[in-house]
């Protein structure tokens, strides 16, 4: 249970660090057009698993053998892009079903949380 209250504080670290990223580039850019505003979303999401990746790595994961750091991250990268897919898959059915935004992004958000915890565990942490 510890490990994963561990890893939600990370993940909780990990959003703001996303969101405040986002908001800090879009306005560095001056962004309006629809591909600023997606590079501002993608620098903005590396920025966010360096920083998950690092947190779970050294806090998270800590009592895990620290493997190639080069690899661990790949493998993070590969785990945590696998999570955001699963995400916006159930956030679309959820909207498109149910209409409720909130209820979407809630679900969405879990889904990628579990898929990415196990993936974590299972594979990148190991």
């Amino acid at each position: 249970m510890e490990l994963l209250f561990r890893f939600a504080l990370i993940g909780m670290i990990g959003f703001a660090v996303d969101a405040s990223s986002f908001m800090l580039i879009m306005q560095a850019m001056s962004a309006q057009t629809v591909v600023e505003i997606n590079t501002a979303r993608i620098l903005a999401f590396i920025i966010a698993m360096l920083v998950t990746w690092l947190g779970n790595r050294y806090y998270t994961f800590s009592d895990a053998e620290k493997s190639s750091a080069i690899n661990q991250l790949s493998k993070h990268c590969l785990a945590a892009c696998g999570a955001f897919v699963l995400n916006f898959i159930c956030f679309q059915l959820v909207l498109l079903t149910t209409g409720v935004l909130a209820l979407a992004f809630l679900v969405g958000i879990g889904v990628g949380f579990i898929c990415n915890f196990a993936m974590s565990k299972k594979r990148v942490f190991i």
